[in-house]
């Protein structure tokens, strides 16, 4: 009776064995899994820098808002697939978004905000305009650059720019506080702040 159970419980034993060591790398490859998503995830770097910008601009009247500067500091392209300003308001829609390659374009004739259509000719249409990953010797910076026309006569307030992207298969989202005001008409002070008018 004992010369039996003897092999039975080294059998479970190694059963037990087998079992823990394929838990065991079940774990640790989907630690690897989501440690690797979270790197993806990070990758798409919208930088320190959050504009607050207050515009007078007419009714009817287009503007050019590209203070959005970004990189890629992962190690493979991500497609930008949406860029959003998002707003509560209903003053003024956004009528065009492009990514533009800071190299492709003189140094100085970047866009921060400027009235009327003022976008590169190299910037890229949205959705499907790619970034790609900096290089040791290279920082490859990438701007957003928003076409936005005022419908109304109310103050309308972008209170953050949201981002949809994909790396390879994988679908990300980062939401970054960049604030720009717009007031009516032209020339008037425009706070973008709150509080401000």
């Amino acid at each position: 009776m004992q010369a039996e159970q003897a092999p039975l419980r080294s059998r479970s034993a190694v059963t037990l064995a087998v079992a823990l060591v394929v838990l065991l790398g079940a774990a640790g490859a989907a630690y690897l899994v989501r440690r690797h998503v979270l790197a993806e995830a990070r990758s798409l770097n919208t930088g320190d820098y959050e504009s607050w910008v207050g515009l007078g601009v007419d009714v009817g009247q287009v503007m050019t808002y590209g203070d959005i500067i970004m990189t890629n500091d992962g190690r493979r392209p991500i497609v930008i697939e949406r860029a959003e300003l998002l707003t509560n308001d209903a003053g003024a829609v956004v009528e065009e978004v492009r990514l533009l390659d800071v190299d492709a374009v003189p140094v100085g004739t970047l866009k921060g905000e400027a009235l009327g259509y003022a976008v590169p000719v190299e910037a890229n249409a949205i959705p499907g305009a790619t970034m790609q990953p900096s290089q040791p010797d290279h920082r490859k910076h990438y701007q957003l650059i928003f076409v936005i026309r005022v419908s109304g006569a109310e103050a309308t307030l972008f209170h953050s720019v949201r981002i949809s992207y994909r790396i390879a298969d994988r679908k990300f989202e980062k939401v970054a506080g960049y604030r720009l005001r717009l007031c009516t008409p032209k020339g008037v002070h425009c706070s973008a702040d709150r509080r401000g008018n």
